[in-house]
C-alpha cells in the first residue's frame, strides 16, 4: 500500500519543483547553509503540496480513469490504493504543505495555496480551454520560481506572462478584361478576375522570470528563463474566381502548428573602478525547429575623465525564420512549377554578429560630442532560391551566404 501511495504521489514530477532553487543559484547563495536549508525545506513542502493536487485529481477522475486503457493502471483507479486512504493522504499532504509553508514564510504559504487552487481548477475545468491551458502551465513554473524568491533576499524579481491573438486578414484582386456577349435583348457584360482573401490568424503565449542580484557591492548579475510559443491557427489564401461566391483554395496554405522557443540568459557586470566597467553574458535558446543557439555578448566601459566615456560592445543575435518561411506549402502549375515561394521547415536562423565602438565627451561651454562606428556580419541569410529540390520544388526559402554592414554616426549638441 505504501508503494502504491508513493506512486500516486508522482515523484517523477517533483523535478519541476527544482525551479524553487533558481533564486538561490542566481543569488550565489548555494554556500549559504541557512538560505540553502530554507530553500530545501520549501522544495520539500512544494513537492508535498503538488502530490496532494495529484491525489485530489486522481480521486476526482477515478471513474474516467477506470475506462482508460493506460490510466486504469494508476494506483487509485486500479484499487491498489484504497480511496479512503488516498483521500486522507491528500488532505494530510495539503495540510502539512500549506501550514508548513506558512510557518516557513507567509508569502511562501500564499504561493503554495495559489498553486494548489490553480492546478486543481486546471485539472477540473480549465485544461479544456485552448488559451488558458498553456497560460496556466506556464504560470505554474513562474509560481515555482517566485516561491524560491520568497525564501531568500534577492534584489529584484520580475515574473511576466502574456497572451495575444492576431487576426490580420487581407483582400486583393486581379482584374481581367470584361467579357461582353451579344444577346437578342442587348449585350451581357461579365467582369472577370480573381478576388483573393488572405487569412492569417495566430496566437502568441509567453511566460518567464527575470532576477537582478548583487552578490558583491561591485558586481551585478541579471538572469532569467522564459518560454515563448506561437500557435499558427490559420495561414492560407482562398480565391473567388471570376468573383464566384464559392471560394477555392488559392494554392498557398500552412497546416496549424506550434513554434516554440525556450531560453535562459545570464549577464554579469563588474565595476572594477570608477573608470572601468566590464560586462559579459550569454543567452541560450532551444527552438522547436532549429534546436539550440547560443548568443554571447560582452562590453567594456572606460571613463578616462569626468564627462567622457568610451564603450566597446560585442553581441551576437539571431533572426528566427517566421511562420511564412517555415510552414507554408504551395501548389504547382501544370508544368510542375511552384505557384508561390514554398516554405522550408529545415531553415536555420540568420546569425548577426555586431561590434560597436562609441565615444562621447562634454566640453566646456555645454558642448556635447558623440561618435560611433559599428560593423555587423550577417551569416546564413534567409533568401529565396530557384534551384530545384525534389521536395520543395523550384522556388523556396533557403539559407545562403550573408553580408557585411559598416556604419557610423557623429552627433553634436550645445
Amino acid at each position: 500500500m505504501f508503494k502504491a501511495l508513493f506512486r500516486a504521489m508522482r515523484p517523477r514530477q517533483w523535478t519541476k519543483n527544482g525551479a524553487v532553487f533558481a533564486a538561490l543559484v542566481f543569488d550565489g547563495q548555494l554556500t549559504n547553509l541557512f538560505a540553502f536549508g530554507r530553500t530545501l525545506a520549501g522544495f520539500g513542502l512544494f513537492c508535498l503540496t503538488a502530490s496532494a493536487v495529484y491525489l485530489f485529481n486522481d480521486l476526482n477522475d477515478i471513474q474516467a480513469d477506470r475506462q482508460h486503457p493506460t490510466k486504469r493502471l494508476r494506483p487509485i483507479a486500479s484499487g491498489a490504493l484504497p480511496v479512503p486512504i488516498a483521500r486522507a493522504a491528500a488532505l494530510g499532504f495539503a495540510f502539512v504543505g500549506l501550514v508548513g509553508g506558512w510557518r516557513l514564510s507567509p508569502h511562501f504559504g500564499m504561493v503554495l495555496l495559489t498553486y494548489m487552487l490553480l492546478m486543481m481548477a486546471y485539472s477540473r475545468w480549465l485544461k479544456h480551454i485552448p488559451i488558458l491551458d498553456v497560460l496556466i502551465i506556464a504560470a505554474g513554473f513562474v509560481l515555482r520560481v517566485h516561491a524560491g524568491v520568497t525564501l531568500i533576499q534577492v534584489q529584484r524579481f520580475s515574473p511576466w506572462l502574456y497572451a495575444q491573438r492576431y487576426d490580420n486578414p487581407g483582400t486583393y484582386a486581379f482584374l481581367g478584361d470584361p467579357e461582353t456577349t451579344l444577346t437578342g435583348s442587348g449585350a451581357d457584360t461579365r467582369f472577370t478576375g480573381t478576388l483573393v482573401q488572405a487569412l492569417k490568424t495566430s496566437e502568441r503565449y509567453g511566460a518567464g522570470v527575470e532576477v537582478e542580484l548583487h552578490p558583491l557591492p561591485t558586481h551585478t548579475t541579471v538572469g532569467g528563463v522564459g518560454v515563448e510559443a506561437t500557435h499558427v491557427v490559420r495561414l492560407e489564401d482562398v480565391d473567388y474566381v471570376d468573383f464566384d461566391p464559392d471560394p477555392v483554395s488559392g494554392g498557398f496554405r500552412a497546416e496549424p502548428a506550434w513554434i516554440q522557443d525556450l531560453y535562459a540568459f545570464a549577464q554579469h557586470t563588474w565595476t572594477a573602478s570608477w573608470w572601468l566597467e566590464a560586462t559579459g553574458g550569454l543567452r541560450l535558446d532551444a527552438h522547436s525547429y532549429f534546436g539550440a543557439f547560443p548568443s554571447p555578448r560582452a562590453g567594456l566601459l572606460f571613463v578616462p575623465a569626468e564627462g567622457s566615456a568610451v564603450k566597446l560592445l560585442y553581441g551576437r543575435a539571431f533572426r528566427a525564420p517566421n511562420a511564412r518561411e517555415l510552414l507554408v506549402e504551395v501548389d504547382t502549375d501544370d508544368a510542375g512549377n511552384n505557384l508561390f515561394t514554398n516554405g522550408n521547415p529545415g531553415l536555420s536562423p540568420e546569425v548577426i554578429d555586431t561590434i560597436e565602438l562609441e565615444g562621447s565627451t562634454r566640453l566646456p561651454g555645454g558642448l556635447h560630442l558623440r561618435a560611433a562606428a559599428f560593423a555587423s556580419t550577417i551569416d546564413r541569410e534567409i533568401t529565396k532560391t530557384t534551384e530545384p529540390d525534389p521536395t520543395l520544388g523550384d522556388d523556396y526559402y533557403t539559407n545562403r551566404g550573408g553580408a557585411t554592414v559598416l556604419g557610423g554616426e557623429v552627433e553634436g549638441g550645445w
